[in-house]
């Protein structure tokens, strides 16, 4: 009897252990798809230059343009203001991958006059829309459509290219899936919201 008694006692234990368990997991997803928005953040940044090699063709040519551009950047003996960004002025989904148009950029402290093929510019829009990515590069379209969803829910739109901060200094370093990338999307209100 004493046998059958811990039994059931053991067998409503599990059960209640299971359906507890159960509820908190559906309690944590359900507040984790209410806050699938929660690490993206509207910032006011001030304006800042960068110097920049501009590239047109398919972003498979990244390695090929950052090692140029690192050095052409090391004959200017300027000290880079922040991480590496990438700039991207077109959305892949709609232009074909060889008419593509980006730059890879280090922010500097002021204007400068840089030699050809090397471009000085500056970023003027105010207003962005900051993602903090965590994971490998060729896999954050996931980030992107977060983010448009986001854009969507908040009444913004687009109204510049798109920054990826590279956060790494040296991502030869750090495995994939912990590579760190800050998205930026220059955003406005959409007019007559």
């Amino acid at each position: 009897m004493k046998r059958f008694i811990l039994f059931a006692l053991s067998v409503g234990l599990a059960v209640s252990i299971f359906f507890c368990t159960k509820d908190n997991n559906e309690t944590q997803e359900a507040a984790a798809g209410k806050n699938k928005f929660a690490t993206i953040q509207q910032k006011i940044i001030e304006p800042f230059y960068y110097v920049a090699l501009q590239h047109t063709g398919p972003y498979e040519d990244h390695q090929k343009v950052i090692t140029e551009f690192i050095g052409l950047f090391q004959q200017l003996k300027q000290e880079p203001a922040g991480p590496m960004m990438g700039i991207y002025y077109n959305d892949p989904s709609q232009v074909p991958a060889e008419k593509l148009q980006w730059a890879v950029a280090f922010p500097v402290k002021d204007s400068l006059t840089v030699p050809q093929p090397l471009v000085c510019g500056k970023w003027m829009n105010r207003e962005i829309v900051s993602y903090l990515y965590i994971g490998p590069y060729e896999e954050s379209g996931q980030a992107y459509q977060l983010m448009d969803e986001y854009l969507v829910k908040k009444g913004l739109v687009q109204n510049g290219p798109v920054i990826e901060r590279f956060l790494d200094v040296d991502p030869s370093k750090v495995a994939p899936e912990s590579l760190r990338t800050e998205i930026w999307f220059a955003v406005e209100k959409k007019s007559g919201e």
